[in-house]
């Protein structure tokens, strides 16, 4: 397994069209994947965003065998992203 940080990457990003971009990394099958969460407002630095309510969506990052946390994370950032984008279009 490669080098995994004692605390594993988790941030929030946002907002992007009144959204927040929950995400977090996780070794998985030889490689890190990435996960996130869409939330209508910026949930608590530090929560577990696995249990912080009202979440839009939940997503699935695009690379399954990740190299790294970063890029991992980055990879459900910009799935959620899109997800928002979308959302915004079906409003429009």
């Amino acid at each position: 397994m490669p080098y995994a940080s004692a605390m594993p990457i988790r941030r929030i990003t946002g907002p992007y069209a009144g959204h927040y971009v929950a995400a977090r990394a996780e070794y998985r099958h030889g490689g890190w994947q990435g996960f996130a969460k869409v939330f209508d407002y910026r949930p608590v630095a530090g929560a577990d965003f696995d249990t912080a309510p009202g979440a839009v969506a939940d997503v699935v990052g695009s690379w399954v065998e990740a190299p790294s946390e970063l890029d991992a994370v980055q990879s459900a950032e910009r799935v959620a992203r899109n997800f928002i984008a979308q959302l915004t279009e079906d409003d429009a």
